[in-house]
């Protein structure tokens, strides 16, 4: 299927300018704009206010890299007694994942439900979802176009993954525009977000030749997108197409679920505070030689259509592409002294249920052996 087939086959989405396509918004309630303080300037917030009136849109902007399930909490019960008609969200996934956790529990589940629907002490019916427009601002999550939120309890350090069919916004605004101030290390962690995305719905044992058809052009672009971006965060070309394959790798995670990468990534991002793309995407090439040990046809249609001749040409490429990105230097920035514990981190991703999804099982020792593999390759002190 070619890429314009792929984008005329969601009608969510729209590919454009934002306020062009949110020209002649019209509600009766109020509308909450989740955001961040780093978009405000964008401009969103006025306009919003120029269309709806003033009165109308309540500007929310402290939302945090990793949503808290308490603080979620706090923000829906100080929200629940309006009259809500329209969620926006502008900004990266923890923004659009706040404002889909909002469209679940401003309308039907006041007063502090996040914790409790989470833990399974409230199971009552979600009705009547909250309508949201998303308009990503970095390339990599896909959470525009899929069911599912990222939320942490950092409080008991857990990780949970809330998944409802009708939490997938009701419009996706895709203008690339919105990602070209990106730093460079934001645009680094975002890219590589996507990639383990595209590459996990591939290697899973939940992918179909139709979530493929979405992670093979999404692995196209930004195998390209993604190295010129870090040596030329200017072009255009390549944040157009970044942006492009971040959706399309949301698209196929949301058919497959995430695999044994993302598994890694959890623990990393609770116990030391690496931004989830580097530690999702930082283990992409051990994982995929890992995968290359077993008959998997999926990727051996991706080796065709990147053009390789063996899967094992294709895996030294991918490699050698990562081993171009400042991916150590990044994590090891994060880390500052601190030293990452293989036993801590392999425990946690053999036992989470995403690891289950890798198309080849993965014992422990061989997590443990990924993961000092990539460590190494990376440059990073473990123990």
């Amino acid at each position: 299927m070619l890429i314009n087939d792929l984008i005329r086959s969601d009608t969510r989405v729209r590919m454009g300018r934002w306020k062009d396509i949110l020209s002649g918004l019209y509600i009766k309630g109020f509308c909450i704009l989740v955001t961040s303080q780093s978009q405000l300037s964008i401009g969103v917030d006025s306009f919003l206010k120029e269309q709806l009136g003033e009165e109308r849109v309540i500007s929310i902007s402290d939302i945090s890299s990793n949503p808290d399930v308490d603080s979620l909490d706090v923000l829906v019960d100080s929200l629940a007694a309006l009259k809500i008609d329209l969620i926006v969200a502008v900004g990266g996934g923890s923004v659009i994942d706040t404002a889909k956790v909002l469209s679940l529990f401003l309308n039907g589940h006041p007063g502090g439900r996040v914790r409790a629907f989470l833990e399974g002490q409230d199971s009552r019916e979600i009705k009547n979802i909250l309508p949201v427009i998303a308009i990503p601002t970095t390339a990599g999550t896909g959470s525009e176009v899929t069911p599912f939120a990222t939320l942490w309890d950092m409080r008991n350090k857990q990780k949970y993954s809330l998944e409802f069919p009708g939490m997938v916004p009701d419009v996706a605004i895709l203008d690339w525009t919105l990602t070209s101030s990106q730093p460079l290390e934001l645009t680094l962690s975002t890219g590589l977000d996507a990639l383990s995305h595209a590459f996990e719905s591939i290697w899973n044992i939940n992918s179909t030749e139709f979530s493929c058809r979405y992670s093979y052009e999404a692995i196209r672009l930004g195998l390209n997108a993604l190295p010129l971006l870090i040596h030329n965060g200017d072009s255009e070309s390549a944040r157009s197409d970044m942006q492009i394959a971040s959706w399309l790798a949301g698209s196929a995670i949301g058919m497959t679920k995430t695999a044994l990468a993302h598994s890694v990534s959890y623990p990393l991002t609770i116990e030391y505070g690496i931004p989830h793309g580097l530690a999702s995407g930082f283990a992409i090439p051990e994982i995929l030689f890992f995968n290359s040990g077993i008959q998997c046809t999926s990727l051996s249609v991706l080796v065709s259509v990147l053009g390789f001749n063996t899967l094992d040409g294709m895996v030294e490429y991918v490699t050698d592409l990562w081993d171009s990105l400042p991916v150590g230097d990044s994590i090891n920035m994060h880390l500052g002294n601190r030293i990452l514990d293989v036993n801590k981190i392999s425990v946690f991703a053999y036992s989470n249920m995403r690891s289950k999804n890798n198309v080849r099982a993965a014992t422990l020792v061989e997590i443990a052996e990924i993961l000092q593999s990539a460590l190494a390759r990376n440059r990073i002190p473990c123990a």
